[in-house]
């Protein structure tokens, strides 16, 4: 098992024999080493602001200090991504669980789906987001796998795509647990009382006035390669 934390001296703390940046994975914690070692007139706060502007994939650093062993220690925590993002089409990075978009060293992450159209999005649009990736993750919760978001009017709410060519007008982020269950069930029962089984669009922007609707896919843009 390799050691969790990387060592460097540290000239502007000669009170202070080092200081440990500790956290996983490796490659991180050796890169923010390297990056530290290379600015040794900052302060130990200073450090840790400086690790959160130039790594955005860490979401907090913790410090501890030990008088007796005279070292600082950095505690590295890594932000948890649920979504691959975009923005005009371009990869731009990752969606975190609490919907905040960040950039991240190639292969920190294995986030492959789904993928988040973020460029019309708001704060609460992306936190939104957030919770509909992390409770459509949940083992058949969805009648297939979410692999797509993206956001058509402020009015309308988010648009999805899930794996068997169900797309999803999501409307608003209210009643998102209420929505899942009606979701599910609705698209069991059309599937179930139509031949050849065919995608549907499932319309929940009136899901307050008690609507599912449900059609046939057939013209609706929609592309998340």
């Amino acid at each position: 098992m390799s050691n969790p934390l990387v060592y460097f001296r540290s000239t502007f703390l000669p009170a202070l024999v080092s200081v440990e940046v500790a956290g996983s994975p490796e490659s991180l914690r050796r890169a923010a080493a390297q990056f530290l070692s290379d600015r040794p007139g900052l302060s130990v706060a200073a450090q840790a602001s400086a690790l959160r502007e130039e790594f955005p994939c860490i979401e907090t650093v913790t410090i501890r200090r030990s008088w007796l062993r005279r070292t600082v220690r950095l505690e590295l925590a890594l932000r948890s991504a649920v979504a691959l993002a975009r923005l005009k089409d371009r990869a731009t990075g990752y969606l975190s669980d609490t919907g905040v978009l960040f950039e991240a060293p190639e292969g920190l992450y294995g986030v492959q789906r789904p993928i988040v159209e973020a460029s019309d999005a708001g704060i609460e649009d992306l936190t939104a987001a957030a919770h509909l990736v992390r409770a459509a993750g949940e083992p058949g919760v969805t009648p297939a796998p979410l692999t797509g978001l993206r956001w058509i009017a402020a009015q309308d709410g988010g648009e999805a795509r899930l794996e068997d060519g169900t797309v999803v007008l999501w409307g608003d982020g209210r009643w998102l647990a209420q929505k899942l269950v009606r979701l599910r069930e609705a698209v069991s029962d059309a599937r179930a009382h139509n031949e050849p089984v065919v995608p549907f669009v499932a319309d929940m922007r009136y899901f307050e006035d008690g609507k599912v609707l449900l059609r046939p896919l057939s013209s609706l843009t929609f592309s998340m390669r």
